[in-house]
C-alpha cells in the first residue's frame, strides 16, 4: 500500500456547515468532486480526477479500515465511519464519512461519498481504536464477547438469588439439593420470562442490525457492542442519510443557480443583438427570459427545501 507523505500532525478543522461530496466508479477512481473536497484537501480539481480516492488515505489510518469499507459498499450496503485525511502539504482533517454504493440496471455503477465534520468525541475514540489495530490489539472481523441483554438480566437475577439460597439454608433444615432444585426451577421460569418481555427490544436490535451491521466502526461510533450500541449506531446511521440527502441537493442547488445565471448572462446579451428583428425573435427571447425565471424558482425551491431538511437533519 502506497504511504502518502509528508506528514505534519497539523489538524485542519472543518466548518460546522461543511458538506464535502465525491463520487467514484465501481474501481474507485474520483469521478467528482465539489468546492468543499478542493478546499481542504489543498489537490486541485486536476489533481484529483480520474485519480484514485486514496490520493488523500491518511498513513494513520489503518489498511483494515479501507478493507471493512470496501468489503461493505461492494456487498451493495452503505457504509459509515470516521476517516482521517491527508491534505496535499501533509496537514489532516477528520470527517464523519457515509459511502453509499450506486446500482443501476442491477450493477453497481459508482460510490458516493459524504463527508461532514466529525465530533472532538468520535475523533479520539477512533484515534484510540486505529492504534489498537496497528498494534494488533483490536481485531476488525472479532466480536467481543458480550452476554447480550437477555444474559445480562440473568446474570444480575442470579447474583440478586444467592442471598437469598444463603439465607434459607442458614435458617431451615431444607437440603442444600432441594435448595438447588428450587433455584434452578426458578432460573427456568426467570429466563422464560425475561426471554418474553424482551422480544420487543430483540426485535428492535434486529432491524438495526438490517440498516448497517459493522461492530468495528459501531465501535468507533458508540465505545459499545452491546444491543443498546447496535441501536444507537443505527439511528446515527438514518440521521447521517437525512443529512447526506439535503447535501446532495445543496449541492445540486448551487449548480442550479450557477446555470441559471449564465442563461440569464445569455439572456441579456441576445436582448442587445435582437432588438431590430421581428417579432418572432422577440418572441424567442421572451421565451428564453421565461425559462430564465423558472430556472432561478425552481433553484430557489430547493434551496429553500435544503435548508428545512438541515433544519430537520
Amino acid at each position: 500500500m502506497k504511504i502518502n507523505l509528508p506528514i505534519t500532525n497539523k489538524e485542519v478543522a472543518l466548518a460546522d456547515d461543511c458538506i464535502i461530496l465525491s463520487t467514484t466508479d465501481a474501481k474507485g477512481q474520483i469521478t467528482y468532486i465539489n468546492d468543499e473536497f478542493i478546499k481542504y484537501s489543498g489537490f486541485s480539481e486536476e489533481e484529483l480526477l480520474g485519480k484514485s480516492h486514496n490520493v488523500v488515505r491518511h498513513p494513520d489510518m489503518p489498511p483494515e479500515a479501507f478493507d471493512n469499507l470496501w468489503s461493505t459498499i461492494k456487498s451493495n450496503k452503505p457504509w459509515m465511519g470516521i476517516i482521517k485525511n491527508r491534505c496535499k502539504n501533509g496537514d489532516h482533517y477528520w470527517v464523519d464519512a457515509i459511502v453509499t454504493p450506486i446500482v443501476r440496471n442491477g450493477t453497481i455503477t459508482e460510490y458516493q461519498s459524504i463527508r461532514t465534520m466529525a465530533s472532538r468525541e468520535d475523533i479520539e475514540r477512533a484515534e484510540q481504536i486505529y492504534k489498537s489495530i496497528f498494534n494488533k490489539q483490536e481485531k476488525v472481523s472479532q466480536q467481543r464477547f458480550s452476554l447480550g441483554l437477555v444474559g445480562r438480566l440473568l446474570t444480575a437475577f442470579c447474583i440478586s438469588l444467592l442471598p437469598i439460597a444463603a439465607l434459607v439454608l442458614t435458617m431451615t433444615n431444607i437440603s442444600g439439593l432441594w435448595v438447588t432444585l428450587a433455584a434452578l426451577v426458578t432460573l427456568a421460569l426467570a429466563s422464560g420470562t425475561i426471554f418474553w418481555a424482551t422480544h420487543t427490544v430483540r426485535d428492535a436490535v434486529q432491524y438495526a442490525k438490517n440498516v448497517i451491521d459493522n461492530p468495528l466502526m459501531q465501535l468507533v461510533y458508540t465505545g459499545n457492542k452491546d444491543e443498546s450500541a447496535k441501536l444507537i449506531f443505527a439511528m446515527k446511521m438514518l440521521q447521517k442519510k437525512i443529512h447526506g440527502v439535503s447535501g446532495r441537493i445543496h449541492d445540486s442547488s448551487k449548480h442550479l443557480q450557477k446555470s441559471s445565471t449564465t442563461l440569464g448572462n445569455a439572456v441579456a446579451l441576445n436582448r442587445k443583438g435582437v432588438s431590430h428583428q421581428d417579432s418572432e425573435s422577440a418572441k424567442l427571447v421572451d421565451a428564453m427570459n421565461e425559462l430564465y425565471a423558472t430556472s432561478t424558482e425552481v433553484s430557489n425551491n430547493v434551496q429553500s427545501a435544503t435548508e428545512n431538511l438541515d433544519q430537520v437533519a
